[in-house]
């Protein structure tokens, strides 16, 4: 019980320290994968919210779809962009803020 609790709090601190985070797998439909939650600041028009949100893009190097994962050990505290024809070497980065990456590896075409 402490663990979950733990993990909650962890969880929270995140999202409002990191303003993104991976959202739970208990809090997404089963058809969808990769789904951030965001905490959005209020503007003018509206109060600040929590959002739902997921990024796709097409890979540079094979045209293949990439996807938002968190960074695991590689990358921690990050979320990155992920191929998913080659997970492993076609890796991005990925700004909440401008919705663009650029490549965490080394590549050669």
């Amino acid at each position: 019980m402490v663990i979950y609790v733990a993990q909650l709090f962890r969880f929270l601190g995140e999202l409002f320290d990191m303003r993104i985070v991976m959202a739970p797998t208990l809090l997404t439909p089963w058809s969808k994968d990769n789904v951030t939650l965001e905490l959005r600041p209020s503007s003018q028009d509206s109060v600040g919210e929590l959002v739902f949100a997921r990024y796709s893009y097409t890979c540079p190097l094979c045209n293949a779809s990439v996807v938002l994962f968190e960074g695991g050990k590689e990358f921690p505290g990050r979320i990155v962009g992920r191929c998913r024809r080659s997970a492993r070497e076609h890796v991005y980065s990925f700004d909440p803020a401008r919705k663009i990456g650029r490549s965490l590896r080394e590549t050669t075409i």
